[in-house]
Protein backbone atom coordinates (compact mmCIF):
# COMPACT_ATOMS: atom_id res chain seq x y z
CA UNK A 1 0.00 0.00 0.00
CA UNK A 2 1.28 3.39 -0.85
CA UNK A 3 1.72 6.00 1.78
CA UNK A 4 -0.66 8.96 1.87
CA UNK A 5 0.93 12.16 0.89
CA UNK A 6 0.85 14.76 3.57
CA UNK A 7 -0.49 18.12 2.61
CA UNK A 8 2.05 20.78 2.77
CA UNK A 9 1.26 24.10 4.45
CA UNK A 10 1.01 25.56 1.00
CA UNK A 11 -1.57 22.98 -0.02
CA UNK A 12 -3.53 23.58 3.19
CA UNK A 13 -3.49 27.30 2.56
CA UNK A 14 -4.78 26.79 -0.97
CA UNK A 15 -7.54 24.47 0.26
CA UNK A 16 -8.62 27.03 2.87
CA UNK A 17 -8.80 29.72 0.24
CA UNK A 18 -10.86 27.47 -2.00
CA UNK A 19 -13.25 26.68 0.89
CA UNK A 20 -13.63 30.37 1.61
CA UNK A 21 -14.30 30.95 -2.06
CA UNK A 22 -16.95 28.23 -1.99
CA UNK A 23 -18.61 29.74 1.12
CA UNK A 24 -18.56 33.33 -0.17
CA UNK A 25 -21.19 32.90 -2.93
CA UNK A 26 -23.58 31.33 -0.39
CA UNK A 27 -23.18 34.32 1.94
CA UNK A 28 -23.96 36.69 -0.91
CA UNK A 29 -27.12 34.74 -1.70
CA UNK A 30 -28.28 34.98 1.93
CA UNK A 31 -27.55 38.69 2.01
CA UNK A 32 -29.39 39.22 -1.25
CA UNK A 33 -32.37 37.26 0.06
CA UNK A 34 -32.43 39.35 3.24
CA UNK A 35 -32.34 42.53 1.17
CA UNK A 36 -35.26 41.27 -0.91
CA UNK A 37 -37.24 40.48 2.23
CA UNK A 38 -36.54 43.96 3.61
CA UNK A 39 -37.68 45.52 0.34
CA UNK A 40 -40.85 43.41 0.39
CA UNK A 41 -41.56 44.39 4.02
CA UNK A 42 -41.01 48.07 3.27
CA UNK A 43 -43.26 47.87 0.22
CA UNK A 44 -45.96 46.14 2.28
CA UNK A 45 -45.71 48.74 5.03
CA UNK A 46 -45.91 51.56 2.51
CA UNK A 47 -49.02 50.00 0.97
CA UNK A 48 -50.59 49.65 4.42
CA UNK A 49 -49.76 53.26 5.25
CA UNK A 50 -51.23 54.41 1.94
CA UNK A 51 -54.42 52.43 2.60
CA UNK A 52 -54.76 53.84 6.11
CA UNK A 53 -54.16 57.36 4.84
CA UNK A 54 -56.98 56.91 2.31
CA UNK A 55 -59.29 55.59 5.04
CA UNK A 56 -58.41 58.53 7.27
CA UNK A 57 -59.11 60.99 4.46
CA UNK A 58 -62.47 59.33 3.76
CA UNK A 59 -63.36 59.47 7.46
CA UNK A 60 -62.41 63.15 7.56
CA UNK A 61 -64.59 63.86 4.52
CA UNK A 62 -67.52 61.99 6.08
CA UNK A 63 -67.12 64.02 9.28
CA UNK A 64 -67.17 67.23 7.23
CA UNK A 65 -70.35 66.13 5.42
CA UNK A 66 -72.05 65.18 8.69
CA UNK A 67 -71.11 68.52 10.26
CA UNK A 68 -72.43 70.40 7.23
CA UNK A 69 -75.70 68.45 7.34
CA UNK A 70 -76.04 69.13 11.08
CA UNK A 71 -75.47 72.86 10.62
CA UNK A 72 -78.05 72.95 7.82
CA UNK A 73 -80.53 71.03 9.97
CA UNK A 74 -79.91 73.35 12.94
CA UNK A 75 -80.42 76.40 10.76
CA UNK A 76 -83.68 75.00 9.34
CA UNK A 77 -84.92 74.04 12.82
CA UNK A 78 -84.20 77.51 14.21
CA UNK A 79 -85.89 79.14 11.22
CA UNK A 80 -88.95 76.88 11.54
CA UNK A 81 -89.13 77.52 15.30
CA UNK A 82 -89.03 81.28 14.71
CA UNK A 83 -91.79 81.01 12.09
CA UNK A 84 -93.92 78.84 14.41
CA UNK A 85 -93.48 81.31 17.29
CA UNK A 86 -94.43 84.19 15.02
CA UNK A 87 -97.54 82.37 13.82
CA UNK A 88 -98.50 81.54 17.44
CA UNK A 89 -98.21 85.20 18.44
CA UNK A 90 -100.26 86.22 15.42
CA UNK A 91 -102.98 83.67 16.25
CA UNK A 92 -103.14 84.89 19.85
CA UNK A 93 -103.39 88.51 18.76
CA UNK A 94 -106.14 87.66 16.29
CA UNK A 95 -107.99 85.98 19.17
CA UNK A 96 -107.59 88.91 21.55
CA UNK A 97 -108.12 91.90 19.26
CA UNK A 98 -111.83 91.28 18.50
CA UNK A 99 -112.50 91.09 22.25
CA UNK A 100 -110.54 94.29 22.74
CA UNK A 101 -112.82 95.91 20.18
CA UNK A 102 -115.80 94.75 22.26
CA UNK A 103 -114.34 96.32 25.41
CA UNK A 104 -113.76 99.59 23.55
CA UNK A 105 -117.38 99.57 22.36
CA UNK A 106 -118.54 98.90 25.93
CA UNK A 107 -116.51 101.84 27.22
CA UNK A 108 -117.92 104.07 24.49
CA UNK A 109 -121.41 102.94 25.46
CA UNK A 110 -120.68 104.07 29.02
CA UNK A 111 -120.74 107.67 27.80
CA UNK A 112 -123.86 107.28 25.68
CA UNK A 113 -126.18 105.29 27.96
CA UNK A 114 -127.62 105.80 31.39
CA UNK A 115 -128.47 102.11 31.87
CA UNK A 116 -125.91 100.18 33.95
CA UNK A 117 -127.58 96.95 32.87
CA UNK A 118 -126.68 97.62 29.24
CA UNK A 119 -123.08 98.28 30.22
CA UNK A 120 -122.97 95.12 32.33
CA UNK A 121 -124.40 93.05 29.50
CA UNK A 122 -121.88 94.49 27.05
CA UNK A 123 -118.93 93.74 29.32
CA UNK A 124 -120.15 90.20 30.02
CA UNK A 125 -120.45 89.53 26.29
CA UNK A 126 -116.95 90.92 25.69
CA UNK A 127 -115.45 88.72 28.42
CA UNK A 128 -117.32 85.67 27.13
CA UNK A 129 -116.09 86.28 23.60
CA UNK A 130 -112.51 86.71 24.83
CA UNK A 131 -112.67 83.40 26.71
CA UNK A 132 -114.03 81.64 23.63
CA UNK A 133 -111.26 83.03 21.44
CA UNK A 134 -108.57 82.10 23.96
CA UNK A 135 -109.98 78.56 24.13
CA UNK A 136 -109.49 78.26 20.37
CA UNK A 137 -105.81 78.99 21.02
CA UNK A 138 -105.67 76.28 23.71
CA UNK A 139 -105.86 78.68 26.68
CA UNK A 140 -108.45 77.89 29.35
CA UNK A 141 -109.19 79.46 32.74
CA UNK A 142 -108.79 77.67 36.08
CA UNK A 143 -111.76 78.58 38.27
CA UNK A 144 -111.92 75.85 40.94
CA UNK A 145 -114.43 77.20 43.47
CA UNK A 146 -115.89 74.33 45.53
CA UNK A 147 -113.22 71.85 44.44
CA UNK A 148 -110.44 70.19 46.41
CA UNK A 149 -107.21 72.14 46.65
CA UNK A 150 -104.58 70.81 44.23
CA UNK A 151 -101.10 72.39 44.49
CA UNK A 152 -100.45 71.56 40.83
CA UNK A 153 -103.12 74.04 39.73
CA UNK A 154 -103.86 76.20 42.77
CA UNK A 155 -101.99 78.58 45.04
CA UNK A 156 -103.45 79.07 48.53
CA UNK A 157 -103.27 82.73 49.51
CA UNK A 158 -105.93 82.68 52.25
CA UNK A 159 -107.07 80.16 54.89
CA UNK A 160 -110.47 80.29 56.53
CA UNK A 161 -111.89 78.18 59.33
CA UNK A 162 -115.03 76.44 58.11
CA UNK A 163 -116.54 73.30 59.61
CA UNK A 164 -119.34 73.10 57.04
CA UNK A 165 -117.02 71.73 54.34
CA UNK A 166 -114.11 69.32 54.18
CA UNK A 167 -110.66 70.72 54.93
CA UNK A 168 -108.73 71.94 51.88
CA UNK A 169 -111.91 72.86 50.02
CA UNK A 170 -111.58 75.95 47.85
CA UNK A 171 -114.03 78.49 49.27
CA UNK A 172 -113.35 81.28 46.82
CA UNK A 173 -111.17 82.18 43.84
CA UNK A 174 -109.17 85.32 44.50
CA UNK A 175 -107.66 85.29 41.02
CA UNK A 176 -108.32 82.72 38.28
CA UNK A 177 -105.47 80.67 36.85
CA UNK A 178 -104.75 79.69 33.26
CA UNK A 179 -103.96 76.45 31.46
CA UNK A 180 -102.45 75.84 28.06
CA UNK A 181 -103.95 72.70 26.52
CA UNK A 182 -102.65 70.84 23.49
CA UNK A 183 -104.32 67.49 22.92
CA UNK A 184 -104.14 65.52 26.15
CA UNK A 185 -101.27 67.64 27.45
CA UNK A 186 -102.02 70.43 29.91
CA UNK A 187 -99.53 72.98 31.18
CA UNK A 188 -100.17 75.50 33.93
CA UNK A 189 -99.45 79.00 32.69
CA UNK A 190 -100.52 80.56 35.97
CA UNK A 191 -102.01 78.83 39.04
CA UNK A 192 -105.30 80.05 40.46
CA UNK A 193 -105.00 82.04 43.69
CA UNK A 194 -107.59 80.68 46.10
CA UNK A 195 -109.01 80.79 49.62
CA UNK A 196 -108.94 77.35 51.28
CA UNK A 197 -110.94 75.96 54.19
CA UNK A 198 -109.59 74.45 57.38
CA UNK A 199 -111.24 73.05 60.49
CA UNK A 200 -111.56 75.33 63.47
CA UNK A 201 -109.09 74.56 66.22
Amino acid sequence: MGQKRRKSPKDQSQNGTEEQKEEHPASEEVLQQQKSEVVEIEAGELEELRRRAEELEETRNQAKRIMAEYLNYKSRAERNAAIAAQQARKSLLLAILPSLDDFIRALNALHSTDSPDDLKTGLELAVQKLLENLKKCGVEPIYPKGKKFDPRYHEAVLLEENDDVEPNTILDVVEPGWLYCEGEQKQVIKPAKVKVSKHSS
